[in-house]
């Protein structure tokens, strides 16, 4: 014992006041008092919200919702195959589950639902309550603006039924399926022969990225970034749209405090978007104004592309669409028919490497088109509308690619007001709601027991016929009022692409390659799909 100690105790023992000898170990009496007091406050207040915790989440209807972090851990842990795991939550809980986020999310619950009569009520029967909110629209702001696929109520109504007339099947056979061909003849087909010819290994997904980029430019600009090229050259509109369209979708899984950091400092991938999205702005901008000039000399009036259609169009008063209307519509189609179509075909073909069964089929499917062919044209390396049509194999292989690896995996939307869904699962407002897609595909009473093979016969109706099957089961292209208008024209460019590079070469995946889908809104493949092209024999 410290000589200090002693003489306190035997000051103490002597009958001196305790506070007049020691004070300083009366104050250490007082601090450990004290902080015995604040740590029992400590634990009673930890106490108490475990218990509330516990109570509020007694029976979670998904993973476990740890105190303070949610579901974080096992995001967390399963981040590498997230739609994946949420199908298994969502199989093991009946369709439907809740998924919880406190810090660094903020407080945050989603429903996340398969069941189909969910899906009819949120995006049909009640789709006015169940809307995209401001804080997820402005995660799109800069590179979307107020377009179609970014905004609600009346404006989204106008820009709908301006917008859906495009793509009739009218428009298409006459104005886009030309502009295909032509970048199948002169840019994807002479790329893949000269891989043919070397034995190259070709990551396919890159290849389908900029077919698709510099065919969606056609289509909606008319503009050839000329990105599918001999060499694989920079183009720095097409890298600026996707370092643009990357962090977008880096932004929907990131704290919004940090990305917002990131962007206030110009730092990181919010730094690079900014210069990115500069590029993407000037080229569509230049572009506008070339065209408006053109056409007020009355010079390319014919033209088919998309843009040029925009500003042919006048309202009641005469007036055109103004130069940040034709801005935000021309990048919310670029982004629609690039992205999201493009990785559909990926998948497609990579499905096909694995099913060699399906292969055969399409192939004899599509020699017999050929066959019917005149003479002048046995030869033509890709297919006409009409031959398009007779494609019921290839189309039904195709939505069965769409069934289990849908390019867009889930949607969501939040709530207006409370609501009840048919399930009986209670949605408050502001609150988020997804249905994921993916799920859908692999649920057995929808499907069936083989619902996770992929199988295209299970499209026929018996009859040699395509069965017509509701969008509420299979749900690739949405439903309701907001369901996707471009649904033709995606089937005419996965049609298009995969009859001309199967008719003519079999695709075979690059030994030791395993294919894993990446954490992305699209579904992308996380290391590309290395493939080498062999040419079949004539």
């Amino acid at each position: 014992m410290s000589a200090e100690a002693m003489s306190c105790l035997t000051s103490v023992s002597n009958g001196t006041r305790f506070a007049n000898v020691c004070p300083e170990d009366v104050s250490f009496g007082r601090d450990w008092r004290s902080s015995g007091s604040t740590s029992l406050g400590l634990l009673l207040v930890v106490t108490v919200y475990i218990v509330f915790h516990q109570y509020k989440f007694r029976n979670p209807k998904g993973p476990w919702v740890w105190p303070i972090l949610g579901n974080m851990p096992d995001f967390i842990q399963n981040v590498h195959r997230l739609y994946d795991w949420m199908a298994e939550m969502q199989l093991e809980h009946g369709g439907t589950v809740d998924l919880t986020f406190f810090f660094p999310f903020g407080d945050l619950q989603k429903v996340n639902t398969a069941r189909p009569e969910n899906v009819e009520y949120i995006t049909q029967t009640h789709h006015e309550n169940f809307i995209k909110s401001d804080q997820n629209m402005d995660l799109f702001r800069e590179l979307l603006g107020h377009g179609i696929f970014n905004t609600n109520g009346e404006r989204w109504r106008i820009q709908r039924k301006i917008i859906a007339p495009m793509f009739t099947m009218v428009v298409l056979r006459e104005s886009t399926l030309p502009l295909l061909r032509s970048g199948l003849e002169t840019k994807l087909l002479p790329i893949v022969k000269e891989g043919a010819e070397t034995g190259m290994v070709m990551d396919l997904q890159q290849i389908l990225f900029r077919f698709g980029f510099d065919s969606v430019c056609g289509t909606v600009l008319g503009l050839d970034p000329k990105s599918l090229a001999k060499g694989f050259p920079s183009v720095p509109f097409a890298e600026a749209w996707d370092t643009v369209t990357s962090t977008n979708q880096e932004r929907c899984f990131t704290p919004k405090f940090i990305w917002q950091i990131k962007r206030a400092l110009q730092v990181g991938s919010e730094g690079r978007f900014l210069k990115a999205l500069k590029v993407v702005d000037e080229t569509i901008t230049k572009t506008i104004k070339a065209r408006r000039a053109q056409l007020e000399q009355g010079i390319g009036l014919e033209r088919l592309d998309l843009l040029t259609k925009f500003m042919k169009l006048s309202d009641e008063e005469g007036k055109s669409p103004d130069d940040q209307f034709l801005r935000d519509t021309t990048t919310n189609m670029l982004l629609a028919g690039r992205d999201t179509v493009s990785m559909q075909v990926n998948w497609f073909l990579w499905l096909v490497t694995q099913h060699p069964e399906v292969e055969a089929n399409i192939v004899k499917e599509l020699n017999e088109i050929k066959l019917q062919r005149s003479p002048e044209r046995q030869q033509d390396a890709t297919f006409s509308f009409v031959e398009l049509g007779k494609m019921t194999y290839l189309h039904a292989a195709l939505n069965e690619a769409a069934r289990l690896y849908p390019s867009l995996p889930w949607d969501f939307r939040f709530a207006v007001e409370d609501d009840v869904l048919p399930d009986g699962v209670k949605v408050k407002k502001d609150q988020g709601v997804i249905w994921s897609m993916y799920t859908m595909g692999r649920m057995p009473e929808l499907w069936g027991d083989d619902c996770l093979e992929f199988k295209p016969e299970r499209w026929f109706d018996g009859h040699g016929g395509l069965k017509t099957v509701s969008p509420l089961k299979f749900s690739a292209f949405s439903s309701g009022p907001r369901n996707c208008f471009g649904k033709d024209l995606a089937y005419l460019f996965m049609k298009s692409v995969s009859a001309a590079l199967l008719s003519q070469y079999s695709i075979q995946l690059a030994p030791g390659h395993k294919v894993q889908y990446a954490l992305s809104i699209i579904l992308l493949m996380e290391k590309g799909l290395p493939v080498t092209f062999h040419a079949r024999l004539k």
